[in-house]
């Protein structure tokens, strides 16, 4: 990405319109693929992408039953359906509003799972390139140099 760049700033005037035109193109369709890159999910993903989206069809079909049900509706709405006005204690202690969506502990343990994979994929790869392996069986020698 950076070479292109690189030589479209550098023969930019020298190009002809359909050059430029093709190579601002291919530059919109890398930075396309940066932004909006979608790489394939592994199977651990797809698996809390399904149970995500089962939780949070779970949820607003209680939902829906909920603002569905007469005992939860305010006493405006129960006036125009032709429902008595509830008063007294069955008033206070009823919920009126259904509570926020929580995701279950199931759900949290997958994705903790998947941080602890990709975490641990990451430093090894990133430890890998910043050590070096010598086998003193095939010859290599321990030198220690100091700087002073």
């Amino acid at each position: 990405m950076k070479n292109i760049l690189l030589d479209v700033a550098q023969n930019f005037d020298k190009m002809s319109d359909s050059e430029k035109v093709e190579v601002n193109d291919n530059v919109r369709k890398q930075f396309d693929n940066i932004i909006h890159g979608n790489p394939p999910k592994t199977e651990r993903e797809k698996e809390i992408d399904k149970l995500a989206r089962e939780e949070l069809e779970e949820y607003r079909r209680k939902k829906k039953a909920f603002y569905n049900n007469p005992i939860h509706w305010n006493n405006n709405k129960r006036r125009r359906h032709g429902l008595p006005v509830l008063r007294g204690g069955v008033n206070k202690c009823r919920l009126k509003e259904y509570p926020g969506f929580h995701p279950s502990v199931r759900f949290f343990c997958m994705m903790e799972d998947l941080f602890d994979e990709i975490l641990i994929t990451t430093m090894e790869d990133n430890l890998n390139s910043f050590v070096e392996v010598k086998g003193i069986a095939a010859g290599d020698t321990n030198v220690f140099r100091v700087i002073e």
